[in-house]
């Protein structure tokens, strides 16, 4: 699996790190054992895992897709 590290800033979350990503939460938790951790403190380096080891892809749905939005990049 391919990763790069980001480090933390001020007001960043699991979900919005994962977010800004575009990975699951769960692969964020996973890569940085992140299990019991609540709150990320500004400069954490965090391992981001950059591709999946199936080839999947992840999308966060915004306003107004829809489920026939024919988009070919997925």
């Amino acid at each position: 699996m391919t990763t790069e590290t980001y480090i933390t800033k001020e007001g960043d979350t699991i979900i919005s790190v994962a977010k800004l990503f575009g990975i699951r939460i769960i692969d964020l938790i996973e890569a940085n054992n992140l299990h019991d951790v609540y709150f990320l403190e500004p400069g954490m380096e965090l391992t981001i895992p950059t591709d999946h080891p199936l080839g999947f892809k992840y999308y966060t749905v915004e306003k107004g897709d829809t489920i026939f939005m024919g988009n070919n990049e997925f």
